[in-house]
């Protein structure tokens, strides 16, 4: 609640942190090292939502500041983004194949 009250950014913004700190208090983590594990299986368990409410570029500027702060490695930061591409084109390719598997039915 604290984001979304307080925070100068903009909606895509806060809707990120605030699915980040949801993410996070739930996780527990125990020290800074953490935190790139902690963003891949984020982006595992939340990509898909990230890339539906179209927050791709809001979630890149966060992992973009967690680099700033030191919590992510350059290459760190873009094999989380390269997962997240991958996974939207994982879904693409797997509703193609509903789509013919429906085309192919009737």
């Amino acid at each position: 609640a604290v984001v979304s009250t307080q925070s100068t950014g903009n909606e895509g913004e806060k809707e990120v942190m605030i699915l980040w700190n949801c993410f996070v208090l739930k996780e527990k983590p125990l020290a800074d090292s953490a935190i790139p594990g902690l963003v891949g299986r984020f982006v595992e368990e939340r990509g898909s939502e990230i890339r539906g409410r179209n927050l791709t570029n809001n979630f890149i500027l966060h992992l973009s500041n967690l680099h700033s702060f030191g919590l992510l490695r350059a290459e760190e930061l873009e094999k989380h983004v390269l997962s997240l591409y991958q996974q939207e084109e994982l879904d693409v390719t797997a509703v193609k194949v509903k789509e013919a598997d429906l085309t192919i039915v009737a």
